[in-house]
């Protein structure tokens, strides 16, 4: 009976072992791909500002990733009401332009992989904002 007990406890030993090795090799593999998108985005911030001209003199202000967000920050000429009507067809839209840019498209896996998330800030000098947020789930069904 006492030699049952002893093989019992060294399996369930030897179980918690395994998962707290999964646990931290799962944290430091989440810890590299932060610390590779924190590079890819002080990288691109560095350019900033990006002037896009496109007709509603669009600058990307600036980029940043906080508490697994990816920030895209533009100044606008204008906000229309109606981009708040269209919002779904517009996320669309720039996903499937994103889909092009493979160097994007490389940064929206990582994203997804620290299960983190995507916003575009639209600010106009009148003082209007507009704001697109990907969620994980949406970044996922798009890029996978």
């Amino acid at each position: 009976m006492l030699t049952i007990m002893s093989r019992l406890k060294f399996v369930l030993f030897s179980v918690l072992m395994v998962l707290c090795i999964s646990s931290c090799n799962a944290r430091k593999n989440n810890t590299r791909l932060v610390k590779e998108i924190e590079l890819e985005v002080e990288k691109m911030g560095k350019q900033c500002p990006i002037s896009f001209g496109l007709g509603n003199d669009v600058v990307l202000r600036k980029i940043f990733f906080e508490d697994n967000t990816l920030a895209y920050c533009y100044s606008v000429a204008d906000i229309r009401d109606e981009m708040k009507d269209n919002e779904e067809n517009i996320k669309m839209s720039m996903l499937y332009m994103a889909k092009s840019d493979a160097s994007f498209m490389n940064l929206c896996r990582k994203l997804i992989d620290v299960g983190g998330k995507l916003v575009y800030t639209y600010q106009a000098s009148t003082g209007k904002s507009f704001s697109l947020e990907f969620s994980n789930k949406e970044l996922k069904e798009f890029f996978d």
